[in-house]
């Protein structure tokens, strides 16, 4: 399906009744008038599709229902939005979440200035940082980055492989990149659909973050992402459970490998390829390699356990 607008919002949803009519109403509400709002629901069983089927009656130019099967989880739903639409530009919502009137606008100044710096065929991708809020949508943080203690300022590709600091609810993406991230085979290997997205931008094209918080990130108890305040407490549990730590980094390298296979990297010396096949290799090995790639992640606390236990 062609979007006729300039932006074509994709939401997933699942069991949403509660936030969705107030994220849905945050949309409408946009300065920026020229978007198209595509949700697929993964077979929800409160009132979810309800609400939905009666905002596509109301406002069939604007809101549309892509029927299809249950795809499992968020990721593969919002990877089945992908392949179903095309569009000049590309952003992603939550169900649960309420965009400020400003948020559209904002990103796409900010992808058009990218775009006339780089060019009009090169995979782009923009992302801002967000206001945490508590189920009544009552501040926890003006802004998630210093929240999570994240360096959002990423651009390169190394900089991604052990870390994702962009969250898909911000992003904006050009068509280029859409279609770089179209028809993947297999998505298991895949954390998540934002992070894949920012490894390939990274990888073959550009990433540009806006500092501004432009959306109220909601956190409640049925969050499928939500997230964490970084803090000492959070870093001693983190890192007395060494095994996760090294099954969650292994996990990034069977990313980098799928990566790998999805297009064709059979440079021994790329980053990505190494990345994905370093793990066979000695400790001491991995981390000259971490060190000598600038492969680190946020933080110095992070960052040590990205070196013990990867």
């Amino acid at each position: 399906m062609r979007c006729k607008a300039k932006v074509a919002i994709l939401m997933a949803t699942y069991n949403g009744e509660k936030y969705l009519k107030e994220q849905i109403e945050s949309i409408l509400k946009q300065d920026f008038k020229s978007w198209e709002l595509f949700i697929h629901d993964d077979c929800s069983e409160d009132k979810t599709l309800g609400i939905i089927k009666k905002y596509c009656q109301k406002y069939p130019e604007k809101i549309h229902n892509i029927e299809g099967n249950s795809t499992g989880c968020a990721k593969n739903n919002f990877f089945f939005l992908m392949n179903s639409i095309d569009a000049d530009y590309i952003m992603f919502s939550d169900q649960d979440d309420y965009w400020h009137s400003d948020k559209i606008v904002k990103t796409f100044n900010e992808m058009k200035r990218l775009q006339e710096k780089r060019g009009p065929n090169i995979p782009l991708l923009v992302y801002t940082d967000l206001n945490v809020v508590d189920s009544e949508r009552h501040e926890i943080s003006a802004s998630m980055s210093h929240y999570q203690g994240f360096n959002i300022h990423k651009r390169k590709i190394t900089d991604f492989l052990a870390e994702n600091t962009v969250t898909g609810c911000t992003i904006m993406i050009n068509e280029p990149l859409l279609n770089k991230c179209k028809n993947l085979k297999d998505t298991s290997n895949v954390i998540m659909h934002d992070w894949w997205l920012a490894l390939v931008a990274a990888k073959y094209g550009d990433i540009s973050f806006l500092n501004e918080s432009l959306i109220d990130y909601r956190q409640h108890g049925n969050n499928s992402v939500g997230t964490t305040k970084y803090n000492y407490e959070y870093i001693f549990r983190r890192l007395k459970k060494g095994r996760s730590i090294r099954k969650r980094i292994n996990s990034t390298r069977k990313q980098a490998m799928c990566m790998v296979r999805s297009f064709d990297i059979e440079d021994i010396n790329d980053v990505v390829y190494r990345y994905a096949t370093i793990g066979s290799q000695t400790k001491i090995r991995r981390l000259f390699f971490y060190i000598n790639n600038g492969i680190r992640k946020s933080g110095i606390r992070r960052t040590i356990g990205l070196y013990m236990f990867g």
